[in-house]
């Protein structure tokens, strides 16, 4: 009974230490893979102002849809590699666009598991269209690297895309875009400044750039041919940096116990100033600053409703007289008048010319018998020109003369 007991006991310890090896070795696998994983903290910082939305028709989303395909296109082309050194390279992305505030797509999250999601919700986003607080996005995304992703700050990269702006006169309310620049390069962060098109404000971008190597007159929108050659030589850069710094790794055994609280350390140099915080309540109102440069021309906006109809106005004044205007076409002919009142005798008119020879008329009645007489007393008591009258109207049948 007693070496029963006896091999029970020895029975439940080496199940136990079974238990314990497997857990341990458990833990120990679990670690090897993490080791073997080196990962890569990518995070996008997307420029949505007015200054690019209001660049190409039609505004308010040619410019701003292509700075989105440019960025799907990059998430697409995060594919994890293996070095020759028995490590993987995988990938951790996010994403923030901004204007006069920053609005955050997405932390950063594990490729390729997240990147349908990522691509997604950067798709729907909105241009903001209002100022251009490049600082402050850039601050944000520098907050966003430290806090997620991994503990290795030597493979945490910015990707700016951004058209340079604002210009001198406006004023960057999280300290200028020099400090953010300065903050990243603190941080050992490494920054690439993308530009939206060519002919932008190439000495912003080269601020913005950790150095010349980090710029190279990388766009993400125009010429086309050049987006999918900026996309690989980034990617590339980031490959062979990372590549040096993941063959590099020692191993780190276990931790051993918490040691004991050692004596307080002497009181350290002041430190950099921090990121910004949460957006605090709205002040009093301030004084009116000096007014600012010039904006772009705005977008069109939604035609209004028809208004209520006004009261009457006042009675003009009289116009200057127009001029004559072209004759109109003829009426149709009118009904006839009446008949008027005959006219007043007119005077006697003038002698009319004489008129031709009348047709011979009819034979008269016989006249009474005449007289004889002689011929010398016929004509005696005529003269000359009497007598050759009678005899040419004989002549001619005017009996009425003879």
């Amino acid at each position: 009974m007693k070496l029963a007991c006896i091999f029970l006991i020895f029975l439940f310890q080496d199940c136990f230490l079974i238990k314990r090896v497997l857990a341990q070795g458990s833990q120990i696998s679990n670690r090897v893979i993490a080791f073997q994983d080196c990962p890569v903290d990518l995070f996008f910082v997307l420029d949505t102002s007015e200054s690019v939305s209001l660049r190409v028709k039609p505004f308010g989303r040619a410019n701003v849809d292509k700075i989105k395909a440019f960025t799907n296109l990059f998430i697409d082309k995060l594919n994890d590699r293996y070095y020759r050194c028995d490590r993987n390279l995988v990938w951790n992305a996010g994403a923030l666009h901004y204007s006069d505030e920053v609005e955050l797509i997405k932390k950063l999250t594990r490729m390729p598991s997240g990147r349908a999601d990522l691509k997604n919700r950067v798709s729907s986003v909105e241009s903001i269209g209002k100022g251009t607080y490049t600082d402050c996005a850039i601050k944000a995304g520098l907050e966003e690297l430290l806090i997620g992703g991994s503990h290795h700050r030597e493979n945490k990269y910015l990707i700016v895309v951004t058209d340079g702006h604002p210009l001198d006169g406006y004023k960057e309310p999280c300290g200028g875009l020099e400090d953010a620049a300065n903050e990243a390069k603190h941080q050992g962060i490494k920054v690439f400044a993308v530009a939206v098109s060519p002919d932008h404000l190439e000495s912003r971008l080269n601020v913005i750039a950790t150095d010349h190597d980090y710029r190279r007159n990388f766009t993400a929108t125009v010429p086309q041919s050049d987006i999918p050659r900026t996309i690989d030589t980034i990617i590339e850069m980031i490959k062979d940096n990372v590549e040096q710094v993941c063959c590099s790794y020692e191993c780190q055994p276990p931790r051993g116990p918490q040691g004991h609280i050692g004596d307080p350390g002497e009181e350290g140099e002041r430190g950099r100033p921090g990121l910004p915080g949460e957006k605090g309540e709205a002040g009093d109102p301030g004084k009116q600053g000096d007014p600012g440069p010039i904006g772009y021309q705005g977008m069109k906006g939604d035609k209004g409703t028809r208004g209520d109809k006004g009261s009457r106005g006042a009675k003009g004044g009289k116009g200057e007289k127009g001029k004559r205007g072209i004759d109109g076409a003829d009426g149709n002919k009118g009904d006839q008048g009446y008949h008027g009142l005959p006219g007043c005798k007119g005077s006697p008119g003038f002698d009319g010319l004489q008129g031709p020879p009348g047709q011979k008329g009819d034979t008269g009645s016989y006249g009474p018998k005449g007289i004889k007489v002689s011929h010398n007393s016929l004509f005696s008591h005529y003269d000359l020109d009497t007598v050759l009258f009678v005899m040419s109207a004989y002549k001619y049948h005017d009996k009425s003369i003879v």
